[in-house]
């Protein structure tokens, strides 16, 4: 090996750890961190679209949604058929309200990878952002057909009720929300969904007795009692949430003095 060719492999080296530890950095959440791993290989090796896709990653953790974007554009004209890149890009113009933009990659990833879980997920995510534009037919569409393809998949039956519910279509969503719940009993956002129509539908006690699993099941893992199930589901925003709309409901039934210290509660709960 001549001195170039051993100047080459120590540099691929090096780049090959610092990549690991922005990986490593990025799942810490550590993200300001990962994106100085990410510049350093950058500068070695600007054509390294890996650290591209994590800088964009570590950029939509911080909100930084534009930036995020040029990083993944820049990926996307090296490594134009990875779908990964589309669904970062897609998740950053989501959240810049970019709908069309969005859905115009998740459409990327299905053609890309047709009859793959890539395809499904981005099924499924055309689904949530055609309901962002208020296309509620054509969101069913793409849950329903998630539905027949994974019907073990307990998000494409949530997006399933919220399209429905937003349709008019209540009894349909509760049934597709209890399935969702049925298929993941500790899903906190089905949950919150759920409860949240039965007190459109002014079914007190039934939403009461939703919000109560959430209340119950956040206790459980907050008090260690339980198998540790819930930590990744029910967040403290539904939590806190889940005793606003309790109080309520309770308050529509006329219990005040139970309604209030729901209330209470609620204000005591810190996000």
């Amino acid at each position: 090996m001549d001195t170039m060719d051993e100047l080459q492999s120590h540099e691929r080296e090096y780049v090959k750890e610092i990549n690991e530890k922005a990986r490593i950095l990025f799942e810490e959440g550590r993200y300001v961190e990962a994106i100085e791993y990410c510049d350093k290989i950058i500068q070695i090796m600007p054509d390294r679209w890996t650290a591209l896709r994590f800088k964009g990653n570590a950029l939509s953790g911080l909100e930084k949604y534009p930036e995020s974007l040029e990083c993944y554009n820049k990926a996307i004209k090296l490594m134009p058929d990875e779908p990964e890149l589309f669904f970062g890009k897609g998740y950053a113009l989501g959240e810049l309200n970019r709908h069309n933009e969005a859905i115009e990659c998740y459409d990327e990833i299905i053609k890309l990878r047709p009859n793959s879980e890539a395809a499904e997920i981005a099924i499924n995510n055309k689904a949530c952002g055609l309901s962002e534009m208020h296309r509620y037919e054509e969101s069913l569409e793409c849950s329903i057909m998630i539905n027949k393809i994974r019907p073990k998949y307990n998000m494409g039956f949530v997006n399933k009720g919220s399209a429905l519910e937003n349709l008019g279509r209540h009894e349909e969503a509760i049934t597709a929300y209890d399935e969702a719940i049925r298929l993941k009993p500790n899903h906190g956002h089905a949950l919150h969904l759920k409860g949240r129509l039965l007190l459109r539908c002014n079914r007190y006690e039934e939403a009461i007795e939703c919000l109560d699993l959430i209340i119950n099941r956040y206790d459980e893992e907050e008090e260690g009692s339980g198998e540790k199930k819930y930590r990744d589901s029910i967040s403290r925003q539904d939590y806190r949430v889940a005793f606003i709309n309790k109080g309520y409901a309770l308050s529509r039934l006329n219990r005040h003095e139970e309604a209030e210290q729901c209330r209470n509660e609620a204000e005591r709960i810190r996000i």
